[in-house]
């Protein structure tokens, strides 16, 4: 009976260890009012800074430059058809953005804010699923995608996003995957 009341105790004080981390860690999120009701897929903040970025549908790109307590949008040049699935702050006012306007897959990239964005790279189908930029040296990237014409959509940048290649980046499709 003893070793069944012990671990009882050793259950309870597992669960107080629990819910002491959980409670400690939680004063670091605070829910953020976006101002907008459509859906918001991806958000990319930059380090020590409090600018952050996020997207989602119907071509919506909003900005923050005070941690949250005002979002502004930042989508003049995206189509309003636009389903953007990833974003990636380069900084303050630079940010890559990747989805879908119709069947073709596009990485569009600002580097005022969000005043204007150009399409950087095009893809007639596929799907870009990811962007990720070095936060050491963010002239550095890839965006990821789905396989179009049987290889992986695999890209790479060198110049903070105006330019992107994928020479040296075939990954055959393997089936149907």
């Amino acid at each position: 009976i003893k070793i069944i009341s012990e671990g009882k105790k050793m259950k309870k004080f597992i669960l107080l260890v629990v819910l002491f981390t959980f409670n400690s860690y939680s004063q670091y999120w605070v829910e953020q009012v976006s101002g907008v009701t459509t859906q918001l897929y991806t958000v990319s903040g930059t380090a020590g800074s409090n600018a952050v970025w996020t997207a989602g549908e119907s071509g919506v790109i909003l900005r923050t430059t005070n941690g949250g307590t005002n979002w502004l949008p930042a989508n003049t040049g995206i189509p309003p058809a636009a389903l953007i699935y990833s974003i990636w702050a380069v900084d303050e006012i630079t940010a890559i953005a990747a989805g879908m306007n119709g069947t073709t897959s596009n990485i569009w990239r600002t580097s005022n804010g969000g005043a204007s964005w150009q399409v950087v790279l095009s893809q007639a189908s596929g799907f870009f699923n990811c962007i990720a930029m070095k936060r050491s040296n963010p002239l550095h990237g890839l965006v990821q995608g789905d396989p179009v014409g049987g290889r992986w959509s695999i890209w790479k940048t060198s110049n903070g996003g105006v330019n992107w290649d994928s020479t040296g980046c075939y990954l055959p499709q393997n089936g149907s995957e």
